[in-house]
């Protein structure tokens, strides 16, 4: 009896585990951070601490110039991302993360504000028509798929035609049991790869595509 009362107290355990409520929360503003929180817990997903580079011996003068020069035109590739392609990457992972767990998942937009301004008044007009767009599609992702709510008084997608500066303000609470979180990994995570991974795998991955068969 003693031990079927110690079975049954651990499979109530893990089933507790299971379903406690995980929430994944993506801030936007100077930087993007996001959050993992499971009751009083809180651990930062990203940005990650970056790990020391190994030293290596120094080179001669022109060849460790242009490796400099290499890492900083990756970092710029790496950074290059406008809003609207940005909303539009971000749709995508979602509604992959959404499509077979939408029961699991909750989604608040807490804050979403984006002042678009580019200090060109044409280019300002096309982004901020693009990025209105997007979000509208996003939250149409959101909306058609998932238990979705935002907050009205604090969405907004101006455009500051007197500032030469995008800004973002942007606050999102997706929220899974434990259980949920577990099905979704690979999923999300290959869509993330998808749309997040680095400049150089997307140039080899069309330069694949490209010598395909029947792409002569």
């Amino acid at each position: 009896m003693t031990a079927l009362i110690i079975i049954g107290a651990i499979l109530f355990v893990i089933a507790l585990i299971l379903f406690l409520p995980v929430h994944i929360t993506a801030c936007v503003k100077d930087d993007a951070k996001v959050f993992l929180r499971i009751l009083f817990i809180k651990i930062k997903l990203f940005p990650m601490k970056e790990k020391p580079e190994k030293k290596e011996k120094k080179k001669s003068g022109k060849a460790a110039e242009k490796k400099k020069s290499e890492k900083k035109e990756e970092k710029k590739e790496k950074e290059k991302r406008n809003i609207p392609e940005l909303i539009h990457s971000v749709a995508e992972v979602l509604s992959v993360f959404l499509k077979q767990f939408s029961k699991h998942v909750k989604i608040r937009v807490l804050r979403y504000k984006i002042i678009i301004g580019t200090g060109d008044a044409a280019k300002t007009a096309l982004l901020y028509g693009a990025a209105e767009q997007a979000t509208a599609y996003l939250f149409a992702v959101l909306g058609e798929n998932i238990n979705f709510a935002f907050s009205k008084k604090n969405s907004l997608v101006w455009v500051d035609f007197t500032s030469e500066k995008t800004t973002a303000d942007v606050k999102i609470d997706v929220s899974v049991n434990v259980f949920g979180a577990l099905a979704m990994i690979l999923p999300t995570f290959m869509a993330y790869m998808r749309n997040f991974g680095t400049p150089n795998d997307k140039k080899e991955d069309k330069i694949q595509s490209e010598k395909a068969p029947g792409k002569e």
